[in-house]
């Protein structure tokens, strides 16, 4: 995996604007037809800039980012496994187009490091998330982000 950009060092802006260079996790169920919110199509148009991306602007997504912080030493506390940030948007090393802006790794003393996908929501969605199930949409964004990493393992 390539380290493009370190993500401190950027606005909000310029790191949308690197989103726009290749397909991200949350990009992949949209291509898959499996996003309800956007279609395949709007998604070709914004990437190629033939029309503005629609702002993710809701409660959850600001809840995610304050949170994030805070869920990563959650997780380190319930499972004993280290959580650490990661300050990169990374490129998969042969197919340029991948992209990843991973929440967190994972560092498992038998495994090595891992993908950690947090994701923020609410009551409503309680149905999605019955026992060990995970949505779709997410478990398509973890799996692109093992691809570009090379890990074995994701939470």
């Amino acid at each position: 995996m390539k380290r493009l950009h370190n993500v401190n060092n950027m606005t909000e802006k310029e790191w949308l604007e690197h989103r726009l260079k290749g397909i991200g996790g949350s990009d992949v169920a949209t291509i898959l037809g499996l996003n309800p919110y956007k279609s395949p199509m709007r998604l070709y148009m914004e990437k190629i800039q033939e029309i503005e991306p629609e702002p993710v602007d809701n409660e959850y997504v600001e809840l995610g980012k304050e949170l994030e912080p805070v869920l990563r030493k959650l997780f380190t506390k319930r499972t004993g496994l280290k959580a650490v940030k990661n300050n990169y948007i990374l490129q998969h090393d042969n197919y340029d187009f991948m992209l990843a802006n991973l929440d967190g790794e994972v560092l498992h003393p038998e495994k090595g490091r891992g993908v950690l996908e947090i994701k923020t929501t609410s009551e409503w969605n309680r149905d999605q998330w019955q026992g060990e199930t995970v949505p779709m949409p997410y478990l398509l964004q973890v799996q692109h982000y093992l691809a570009i990493t090379g890990y074995s393992y994701g939470y």
